[in-house]
């Protein structure tokens, strides 16, 4: 039993930024329960995401141009018109100002 403990991998802490720990929503939290909402506030962020589906159809308008499917102008058009931010439903310019501060890019 004593070897299987030491086997165990240790799970990291969550981190929270400093922006974060500033937020009314935290106010009067533990440490501990500031870290939890944190992480679960983190889960159901859909940004991640559709950053990935961003760049993976990027990388296939790309491919599809080494193919000689769409021409080099087309798949910059394609790539302009995917990342302009005011096209996004779900992020509003607000939110994203604030992501950029939070997360130090």
């Amino acid at each position: 039993m004593e070897g299987a403990v030491r086997n165990l991998e240790k799970i990291e802490r969550v981190r929270l930024p400093s922006s974060a720990r500033t937020m009314s929503i935290f106010r009067g939290l533990r440490p501990g329960q500031k870290r939890y909402l944190y992480s679960t506030m983190q889960v159901y962020d859909a940004l991640p995401g559709r950053e990935l589906m961003y760049y993976r159809y990027a990388q296939n308008l790309q491919r599809q141009n080494l193919l000689g499917h769409i021409t080099y102008e087309d798949a910059a058009r394609y790539i302009s018109v995917l990342m302009r931010p005011e096209k996004d439903p779900v992020t509003t310019k607000d939110t994203r100002e604030k992501r950029k501060n939070t997360s130090g890019r």
